[in-house]
C-alpha cells in the first residue's frame, strides 16, 4: 500500500482527473439523448364475438382488414339469454401497438424488452370461485397481411374471484427481444362453470399495460458497452503482461484484481442477479486504496438495486407508469466500468525499469543519509 501511494505522481493524478471527466460525460450522455429508459401503454381491451369458441387457428382483432365484431357492453351481451349458450362466447383484444394520432405504430429491433400486464375491472363481489383465462400470443410483421397473425405463446390463468375484485394485475408476458413489428393478444374466459356467465356481466373492462425500452436508450447502452469492453479488455491484457513479466508468481491479490476485470466484461447491469451481486462485493471488499469510490459505488448499486424493486414498472397493483431517468442508467453502468478501470490501472505492478531507478534512488539516499 505505501509503494502505491509513493507511486501516485502528477501522471496518475491527472489519469484519475481523466476517470472522473468520463464518469459525468456517462451521466450527460444519458440525459443529453434519452430522458427515459422505458414507456407504456395502455390499452383497453376491445370486446368481441366468438362464434368459434377456442379456435387455436382463430385470431381476432380490432383494426385492419377482416376485423371482429365488436360488442359495445359485456352486460349488454350477456343479459341477453340467447347468448347465454355453449356456443356463444366472447374474447377480449389487444393490439400492440396502439395507433396514435392516426398512425400506425410497430415496435423496432431496438426497443428489446417488452412487458405485459393484464387488469380486470370488475363489479362483483369477493368470492372464492375460481376464474380460468387462456391468453393467446401472436405476432406479425409489416410485409404480412392483415390477418396473417402467427402463434407465438399461450397460456391458461386461474384467479380467484376476490383477486380479480381487488383489481389485482396479472402478469401476462416479458419478451426479452421483440423479433416482430406487431403483437396481438386474445383472451378468454372459460365457461366451466354454470354461473360464469351471470359472473361475466359484472365485468366491466380489461385493461393491459405494457412497458418497453426506448429505441435511443438501447443504442446509448449499446455503444457504451462497446467502447467499455474494449478499454477494459486492453487494460486487462496490459495489466497481466505486467503481472507475468515479474520474476515472481502473482500474488492472490493480483488474482482478484484479474477477476473483476474479467467480471466486469461478463456483468451487464442492470440484470445482475444476486449470487453476481455477492460475489461482486466479495471481490470489491478487499480492496483498500480507494476503499472511498468502493463505498460510493456499493452505495448507488444498493440504491439502484432497491430503485428497480421499487420501481413503477414492477408495481402490478398500480397505475403503471415509468419515471427512472437514463441518466442513472449510463452513470452507473459507466461508474463500474471507471472503477474497474483504476484499479486495473493504479494497481499493476511497476516496470522493471521503473523498479530500478527506485533501487537506485534508494540506494544513493542511504549512501547519502547523515549518521
Amino acid at each position: 500500500m505505501e509503494d502505491i501511494m509513493m507511486n501516485l505522481n502528477g501522471k496518475k493524478l491527472s489519469i484519475i482527473g481523466i476517470l472522473i471527466a468520463a464518469q459525468f460525460i456517462c451521466i450527460l450522455i444519458g440525459g443529453s439523448f434519452y430522458s427515459r429508459p422505458y414507456e407504456s401503454q395502455v390499452i383497453f381491451g376491445t370486446i368481441c364475438e366468438d362464434n368459434n369458441y377456442y379456435d387455436s387457428d382463430k385470431w381476432y382483432y380490432s383494426r385492419g382488414n377482416g376485423s371482429c365484431k365488436s360488442i359495445d357492453s359485456l352486460a349488454d351481451y350477456y343479459y341477453n339469454s340467447d347468448n347465454i349458450n355453449e356456443n356463444q362466447h366472447v374474447v377480449y383484444v389487444f393490439q400492440m401497438p396502439v395507433s396514435r394520432n392516426g398512425i400506425v405504430l410497430d415496435y423496432s429491433r431496438w426497443q428489446q424488452k417488452l412487458v405485459g400486464a393484464l387488469e380486470i375491472d370488475s363489479q362483483i363481489f369477493p368470492n372464492q370461485n375460481e376464474w380460468e383465462m387462456v391468453v393467446r400470443l401472436a405476432y406479425r410483421n409489416k410485409s404480412d397481411p392483415d390477418d396473417a397473425w402467427k402463434h407465438y405463446a399461450s397460456s391458461r390463468v386461474k384467479k380467484f374471484g376476490d383477486s380479480i375484485y381487488n383489481s389485482e394485475a396479472i402478469p401476462i408476458f416479458d419478451l426479452s427481444n421483440l423479433y416482430h413489428d406487431y403483437y396481438l393478444l386474445n383472451v378468454y374466459f372459460l365457461h366451466e362453470r354454470k354461473n360464469i356467465a351471470e359472473e361475466l356481466k359484472h365485468v366491466t373492462g380489461l385493461s393491459l399495460t405494457v412497458i418497453n425500452q426506448n429505441e435511443g436508450f438501447t443504442k446509448i447502452m449499446l455503444g457504451l458497452k462497446t467502447v467499455f469492453f474494449f478499454i477494459v479488455l486492453a487494460l486487462i491484457i496490459w495489466y497481466w503482461e505486467r503481472v507475468i513479466s515479474l520474476s515472481r508468481s502473482p500474488a492472490a491479490f493480483e488474482y482478484m484484481i484479474l477477476s473483476l476485470g474479467l467480471k466486469i466484461q461478463c456483468v451487464v447491469l442492470p440484470s445482475m442477479n444476486s449470487n453476481q451481486q455477492l460475489q461482486f462485493d466479495g471481490i470489491l471488499y478487499r480492496f483498500k486504496f480507494i476503499t472511498l469510490a468502493t463505498f460510493m459505488c456499493a452505495f448507488l448499486t444498493l440504491g439502484f438495486i432497491f430503485y428497480q424493486m421499487a420501481n413503477d414498472p414492477w408495481k402490478w397493483d398500480r397505475y403503471l407508469k415509468p419515471g427512472i431517468t437514463s441518466e442513472y442508467f449510463t452513470g452507473i453502468y459507466g461508474m463500474w466500468n471507471i472503477y474497474t478501470i483504476s484499479v486495473l490501472y493504479f494497481y499493476a505492478p511497476l516496470e522493471k525499469k521503473t523498479i530500478q531507478q527506485q533501487s537506485e534512488k534508494q540506494k544513493i539516499y542511504t549512501i547519502y543519509s547523515p549518521s
